[in-house]
């Protein structure tokens, strides 16, 4: 037992005992303290952790059901594009018009009787053809090329998030409803659409002609039309529609009235019906091969026809008919055609005089051949080349006005009544316009031929205002030279090719033939100033103006018998036949 020191106080250890336990339960009671909080603590931090993490996952719920939202609206409000329209049910492609293949949804089938080597030829030729009936890649074309007809409207949607409004386009693609491989080349024909027209395809002509190119179609011709229907043609003229087509020997068909001037497209002669008209009208640009192409129809008229040849231009290209021609002159005078003009229209009344006083029929092409040959009669042919020459007075002075007003009334006269005395005026122009043939003019005249023209106003003025899809003068190749189109007999407009014969073979023939069939020629009769009127004329009495009017009648009678158009009288009787009032011989006229 240790031995407590001196200074050992009971009290003071007892009272050091009772801290050192005092602070030892304080800080057991704290630590106690700190572990109950902190054990009642974990609750509440888990919960708040739970809070937390709740709250955490309702933010992100809200923001993805945001997020969706938004993304359901951008993708339900997207514009939307629908294509209507397109090719619908099997396309029949025709060659020269007899079906050959079908073309469904961009597939091709030999349709039973097809030619092989046509088919094979075809299937050369337009091998991307197909592709316009399958609809992808049909709507892909026009619509690049700017040809789909777009429609545009709101749309309203109903979806999980709400309504939402969207625009709808609706394309309207062209739909080829038939193909044709024509002898000029291939032919599409797209269904009209409402608030289509060719009008509009032909703002887009380079696109197309540019698309097609790519496709290996050749479209550097393409002409656009429209038919009766509405319908919108393609032409693409890629074929020479008279390749493999035989030359044509001119004729003049003296009963019926017509000469042949060349083949259509069809390898059918194109014959120029003279019976039953008295005005022709011919057009084309320098070069388009005009005057080549009816210098031999005129020599094929040799001693069958009288012609009245005059030349505008003063040139050497109708030069070979100056052996078989009545009056041939290339002057270019403006008076050159103006007594002759004179004479025909005075020959015009007597000659339907005499015709319907001998034979009671009114119309000279009603005459049967034999009996016109019987009395010497023969059509008459007047040619005015180039008749700008004579009917466009710019430039003209007043007196060249007056001669150029005379000889357009003649010409409109001749043009008008002619028919009946078996009167032909043609009129031919490399200026078709209005001041070249007046349209009053052109539209009296039956017969008109186009050559290539560079506008549609030049081929209107010569041919008129035609029928949509007929053939356009325009469209013609500048190197087809004697390429025209024409109204033949039965088929409407129609595109030919007037035969050629080299001038220089016609002037050997012709000039044979006169050598051997003798023609009667004169000079174009000359114009006679009216005399200036004297201060105080005698008055005619109304015995004197009838004395006068028979003797001018009698005049002009005896100058077409001198230029072979009517028959001469017969001598026997000649001298005791007076003159009558009416202008013809009730015995020459008996010999019709």
């Amino acid at each position: 037992m240790a031995r407590r020191g001196q200074n050992f106080t009971p009290d003071y250890h007892t009272r050091r005992q009772h801290q050192r336990e005092d602070h030892l339960w304080k800080a057991d009671m704290q630590a106690m303290q700190q572990a109950d909080k902190i054990r009642y603590g974990i609750a509440d931090k888990v919960h708040a952790e739970r809070e937390r993490g709740r709250k955490a996952v309702e933010d992100t719920a809200k923001t993805i059901d945001r997020e969706a939202a938004e993304s359901v609206k951008r993708i339900l409000s997207t514009p939307i594009t629908q294509w209507t329209g397109g090719a619908r049910g099997t396309v029949t492609v025709n060659y020269r018009g007899t079906p050959m293949i079908r073309l469904d949804d961009g597939r091709v089938s030999r349709i039973d009787g097809c030619d092989p080597e046509v088919f094979e030829q075809m299937k050369r030729d337009y091998r991307k053809l197909p592709s316009l009936t399958h609809n992808p890649k049909s709507a892909k074309f026009f619509s690049k090329c700017g040809l789909t007809i777009d429609e545009t409207y709101p749309d309203t949607v109903s979806g999980e998030y709400g309504p939402v409004d969207r625009k709808i386009t609706v394309k309207d693609v062209p739909s080829l409803v038939s193909a044709d491989i024509t002898g000029a080349g291939l032919e599409l024909t797209f269904k009209h659409r409402p608030g289509d027209s060719a009008k509009a395809w032909l703002s887009k002509l380079d696109v197309l002609r540019a698309g097609f190119k790519a496709s290996g179609i050749d479209a550097h011709n393409l002409e656009i039309r429209e038919t009766s229907d509405g319908a919108v043609k393609l032409v693409f003229n890629d074929k020479d529609p008279f390749d493999g087509l035989s030359q044509i020997t001119h004729v003049f068909d003296a009963d019926k009235g017509r000469s042949l001037l060349g083949i259509t497209s069809d390898g059918e002669p194109a014959w120029i019906t003279w019976n039953g008209s008295s005005g022709m009208v011919i057009g084309g640009v320098p070069g388009s091969g005009k005057t080549a192409s009816m210098l031999p129809v005129f020599a094929a008229m040799a001693g069958q026809a009288d012609l009245f040849v005059f030349d505008g231009k003063s040139g050497f290209d109708l030069d070979p008919l100056r052996h078989i021609a009545v009056v041939y002159d290339r002057s270019g005078d403006i008076e050159a055609p103006l007594g002759t003009l004179r004479d025909l229209e005075s020959l015009r009344v007597s000659r339907t005089e005499q015709m319907y006083q001998s034979t009671g029929i009114s119309n000279f092409w009603n005459i049967p051949l034999a009996q016109r040959k019987s009395a010497g009669l023969k059509p008459v042919f007047i040619v005015l080349d180039e008749v700008q020459t004579w009917l466009d007075t710019s430039g003209m002075s007043k007196e060249e006005k007056a001669t150029s007003s005379e000889i357009q009334r003649l010409v409109r006269t001749l043009i008008q009544k002619g028919r009946s005395a078996g009167i032909v005026t043609i009129l031919t122009t490399q200026k078709p316009d209005a001041t070249s043939i007046p349209t009053v003019i052109r539209d009296n005249a039956a017969l008109k031929l186009c050559f290539r023209v560079s506008t549609p106003e030049q081929a209107t003025t010569v041919i008129g205002t035609q029928a949509p899809g007929a053939p356009s003068p325009t469209s013609i190749p500048m190197s087809s030279k004697g390429r025209a189109v024409m109204e033949t007999e039965g088929k409407g407009i129609t595109m030919l090719q007037a035969g050629y014969v080299s001038p220089a073979t016609l002037e050997g023939q012709l000039s044979e033939f006169a050598k051997a069939h003798p023609i009667h020629h004169t000079e174009p009769t000359p114009v006679t100033k009216p005399t200036p009127a004297k201060p105080t004329p005698p008055k005619r009495t109304t015995t004197d103006t009838t004395t006068d009017d028979a003797a001018r009648k009698e005049a002009v009678r005896k100058k077409a018998i001198e230029m072979g158009l009517l028959p001469a009288d017969d001598p026997a009787t000649a001298e005791n036949k007076p003159p009558t009032t009416d202008g013809y011989n009730p015995d020459a006229a008996s010999d019709l």
